[in-house]
């Protein structure tokens, strides 16, 4: 399998091109300034860690060319995502959009509806570095789809740690999750995992 990475170099992109590199992938390189990509036939899979703009030129390259993609690039519009998922469709493409592709949160999410069922009040914080330009995360836009009810609150950090608190109450009891990221190397596992397993089962994908 021949994979192209764009955005190689910035902080998540590094970290799946260094984990697939040691576990013999074949991958290619494109850098954050390089929205076109030559003769991009040549590749099985596009992965792309950008930014909006030039994520949306590489998938439309994708779905031009019937090239798989996986995309981990947030601030995607709701008529965006329902377009890509349609062109896909019908270009028989499979793309992934996925805003964290963290094995643990990705299965927090998929077991959310028990949360939804038993506890009636929740509290969410959403710890970044402030450095980060969205103000919300795309992971807490991704909790907050399951249960309208949840209560946000966006703090920024100056380490570079991340973390994700949730704390469930009902009249009898609560619950609190945390959950910390100290290398984004947590993301480039989860893509490690889907590209040994082919289960996309586990990914809250956006346009699946």
């Amino acid at each position: 399998m021949k994979i192209c990475i764009c955005g190689y170099t910035g902080k998540t992109g590094s970290k799946v091109y260094e984990l697939l590199k040691d576990n013999n992938y074949d991958v290619y390189g494109v850098d954050l300034d390089n929205p076109t990509i030559e003769n991009i036939k040549q590749f099985d899979l596009l992965i792309d860690f950008t930014n909006k703009e030039s994520s949306l030129n590489y998938i439309q390259q994708c779905i031009s060319n019937r090239v798989d993609f996986i995309v981990g690039t947030t601030g995607f519009l709701k008529d965006e995502l329902e377009k890509i998922k349609y062109d896909c469709q019908k270009s028989n493409v499979k793309g992934i959009i996925c805003y964290n592709f963290s094995l643990p949160v990705n299965y927090l999410l998929n077991s959310f509806r028990f949360f939804n069922e038993y506890f009636e009040n929740f509290l969410y914080f959403d710890v970044h570095h402030i450095s980060k330009l969205d103000k919300i995360s795309g992971t807490t836009n991704l909790f907050s789809n399951k249960n309208s009810k949840i209560i946000v609150k966006s703090i920024k950090s100056k380490k570079n740690t991340i973390s994700y608190i949730i704390q469930m109450t009902s009249k009898y009891d609560k619950m609190n999750i945390t959950y910390q990221v100290n290398d984004k190397k947590a993301f480039a596992l989860g893509i490690l995992y889907y590209l040994k397993t082919n289960n996309e089962d586990y990914i809250e994908n956006l346009i699946g």
